[in-house]
């Protein structure tokens, strides 16, 4: 992982529960917003904000399916989402099966990684993994 990455990594899970602008983001870490954005996209792969949405997603499907006792509710506040109808659309959005699912479908991957590491670290390696890989496929589509 870069330096930047790792800067990205604390900030992102220092303020991972708040509302995250651009703006403050880039200016904690000492860049202009233009720049942030070009170094953020080449060393993720995508925004910042796609990011984020990927990271708060994995973060709550990881919590869900290593916590029966998580509701998506409370899932939903802990990854940063400010409304449950929000939250419960983008969620079925990106897995493909509402939250009230409980994470019954494509679990095994995320559970058996990385299991010795805090919930928030696998979310993060996941979205990172997660995205780089579709960056890959659709550039060998091309």
């Amino acid at each position: 992982m870069t330096n930047f990455q790792k800067k990205c990594h604390r900030y992102l899970e220092m303020y991972f529960d708040s509302e995250i602008s651009l703006q403050k983001f880039s200016y904690d870490l000492g860049y202009s917003k233009w720049k942030f954005l070009r170094k953020f996209k080449r060393d993720f792969g995508t925004s910042p904000s796609h990011f984020l949405w990927s990271l708060r997603l994995n973060y709550s499907h990881i919590r869900m399916i290593s916590d029966k006792s998580a509701t998506p509710k409370k899932v939903c506040y802990e990854s940063g989402f400010t409304s449950l109808s929000h939250f419960s659309k983008k969620y079925k959005s990106h897995f493909g099966h509402p939250p009230s699912s409980r994470g019954i479908y494509n679990t095994e991957e995320i559970l058996h990684k990385n299991q010795d590491m805090k919930i928030f670290d696998r979310a993060f390696y996941y979205t990172i993994e997660k995205i780089s890989r579709n960056f890959y496929e659709k550039r060998s589509v091309k």
